[in-house]
């Protein structure tokens, strides 16, 4: 018995080991990536969704300080259609674009993918505003 204890002791720690290197690897990515479940809960996010949307470092949030939007400045997109409600119910997509008044007062312009993987939702989330007001500089360039 003390010998089987030993060996599940040490399983678990050799897990929890795991979790933490795979936890750092994907906090180190610009990229931000979410475990979406039914429920619309969120069991994982990485540093850069957590950062994007607003979210303190507590397991299970929900993104309730951001706010998505169609357009920049528009009308908030509704809660059962948001990214997270959408990936909630199982939705596949990608190259959505929404726009995000983040908890610092700025604008930013996401893409996201929801994927259906083998342990749920996972979103994939890239903020591509520097690439957008680069091309509207070009345009208005361009124009002048």
């Amino acid at each position: 018995m003390r010998r089987q204890s030993r060996q599940l002791d040490a399983a678990l720690a050799l897990a929890r080991r795991e979790e933490q290197r795979r936890t750092a690897l994907l906090d180190t990515l610009q990229t931000g990536i979410a475990q979406v479940d039914p429920d619309g809960t969120l069991p994982a996010t990485n540093a850069a969704y957590r950062r994007m949307y607003g979210i303190e470092n507590l397991p299970m949030l929900h993104p309730t300080r951001a706010v998505e939007y169609r357009e920049r400045r528009g009308e908030a997109i509704p809660a059962e259609q948001t990214t997270v409600a959408r990936a909630a119910r199982g939705e596949n997509f990608a190259d959505e674009r929404v726009w995000l008044f983040d908890r610092d007062g700025r604008w930013r312009l996401l893409e996201v993918a929801a994927r259906y993987r083998l342990d749920g939702m996972i979103l994939v989330v890239q903020d591509i505003t520097a690439q957008a007001e680069a091309k509207t500089e070009r345009q208005s360039m361009a124009r002048a």
